[in-house]
């Protein structure tokens, strides 16, 4: 009985210490990504942030064809081979050109639906990126599947790096809304590239029907989903498009900017390492849950100090990072991040019910999760008719959201509601006294780069002591890791 303890505990700590180190990985990457935009968005106007919002949105829906479902199946899949790789390849191939062609088709309609003629060749080369992005999905894909994730990392931060260098220079010569097409279009050619010389992964003239049958019956589901999860994550995008300014635009998707791209980070690393994980358990469900149960305790820990502590230093963030032409964005930021955090509450759910294989459950989960949002949206747009409101209407609904996904995660694997709050609730208590320090900090009178400067380091220290005070795990867990890093 001992013996298993420990057992469990030391995989506990491996975990712990995979997520850990994974999402400090990916957060450099992100960081140089972040330095990046930052650097775009003083020499850019909000209205051309505004512009290329517009266009992302539909490239992202095009996107989840070329890059959903399949993928997500070679990674679920135990005995995913060669020939699977190659026919998922030639799918997606096929998928982008449609969905290029589309788009290609469709611009002159979409920017006279904005009454906005300049977004028409811009969306039109943007779209020819979904060609390069199905090879590099299929790569993506092997490399997660194998847990080759520091390739994964090194990849992005190149590509992050060259395409950089070609954004910041436009930008400064003045091309406006080229330098971030330009920008985007040159990370995913590069990641392409990059990928390719770090795998050596290319595709075989193999293709099977019954190979593709077989993907498909668990795919499509995914696909499903994805595209319910992509429209919603976009349709603000385009309603703020189209009933208020782009300039209101670019201030709705600055404020989001923040809080996004760490839950973005924090979410694709847990994604990542938890899902080949929980997949090799998926016929132990007792041991899924387990799993369940120590990737919530440590991405809350990891994302809920994040969250609240850029909510907490909105106002100096902005104005230090972005100067004060960006100040509208302060209130929508805040708002925005008490919704941020809960999509770390029901990740680890989500991810294991697509783990087990119940894409079916998880299709269905998110028809009534999307539903139940979309109708929140409806009322915030048409009965509140503000930017403020639309921000409100998403961090209610993702509270609702929480909720929602317990009942069938309880169903599958025993992991309801309540027994997740328990596991967590000294992690958020233990961030919201945090944020009340940060905030306190901040009504000090004093330049606002010294004041984000010390609410970071107040911040740091706080979280640490109520962590040692309230005797949470995760932390405990840290500390080990780091002790036998310094050992060794």
């Amino acid at each position: 009985m001992e013996n298993n303890s420990k057992t469990g505990l030391k995989k506990q700590e491996k975990i712990t210490s995979s997520i850990i180190f994974k999402t400090s990985e990916r957060f450099l990457s992100k960081f140089v990504g972040l330095i990046v935009s930052i650097i775009l968005a003083r020499l850019l106007a909000p209205e051309e942030f505004g512009q290329v919002a517009i266009i992302t949105v539909f490239i992202n829906l095009c996107q989840t064809f070329v890059t959903s479902g399949f993928s997500s199946a070679l990674v679920q899949n135990k005995r995913a081979d060669n020939v699977d790789y190659s026919t998922v390849f030639y799918i997606s191939l096929a998928v982008a050109a449609v969905m290029s062609a589309a788009l290609i088709l469709a611009a002159p309609a979409i920017g006279a639906y904005y009454d906005n003629d300049a977004i028409i060749l811009p969306l039109r080369v943007y779209s020819l990126s979904l060609l390069v992005s199905a090879f590099s999905s299929v790569q993506n894909a092997k490399l997660q599947r194998e847990m080759k994730f520091r390739t994964v990392l090194y990849t992005g931060l190149i590509a992050t790096i060259l395409s950089a260098v070609i954004g910041i220079t436009m930008a400064a010569l003045g091309a406006g809304i080229w330098a971030l097409i330009v920008y985007y279009f040159a990370y995913t050619v590069f990641s392409s590239i990059i990928v390719l010389i770090a795998d050596r992964w290319l595709p075989t003239l193999a293709f099977s029907f019954a190979r593709a049958k077989e993907l498909f019956s668990y795919g499509w589901k995914m696909l499903v989903s994805g595209l319910l999860c992509s429209i919603y994550e976009d349709i603000r995008t385009l309603v703020i498009g189209k009933r208020f300014s782009e300039a209101e635009l670019g201030y709705y998707n600055r404020g989001q900017q923040f809080p996004v791209l760490f839950l973005q980070t924090s979410y694709m690393t847990v994604q990542s390492v938890m899902f080949p994980v929980m997949s090799s358990s998926q016929d132990n469900l007792s041991e899924v849950k387990k799993i369940a149960k120590a990737t919530s305790k440590i991405g809350t820990f990891i994302v809920a100090p994040i969250i609240f502590g850029l909510a907490a230093a909105a106002h100096n963030i902005i104005v230090v990072l972005f100067t004060e032409k960006w100040l509208p964005a302060v209130s929508l930021m805040q708002i925005i991040c008490l919704g941020c955090f809960t999509v770390v509450m029901t990740a680890a759910g989500a991810i294991a019910i697509q783990s087990i294989g119940r894409s079916d459950v998880y299709m269905k989960l998110e028809l009534v999760r999307r539903t139940v949002m979309l109708a929140v949206l409806a009322v915030s747009v048409f009965a509140f008719k503000s930017v403020k409101a639309i921000a409100w209407g998403y961090a209610i609904s993702s509270w609702i959201d929480v909720a929602v996904i317990s009942v069938p995660v309880k169903k599958l694997i025993g992991y309801g509601l309540i027994e997740q709050l328990r596991d967590v609730w000294k992690i958020i208590l233990a961030s919201v006294l945090m944020a009340g320090a940060v905030l306190a900090v901040g009504l000090i009178a004093a330049p606002e780069w010294l004041l984000l400067i010390v609410q970071i380091l107040v911040g740091i220290i706080v979280y640490c002591l109520m962590c040692m005070l309230l005797k949470i795990e995760a932390f405990g867990q840290l500390i080990n890791i780091i002790k036998g890093k310094i050992r060794k």
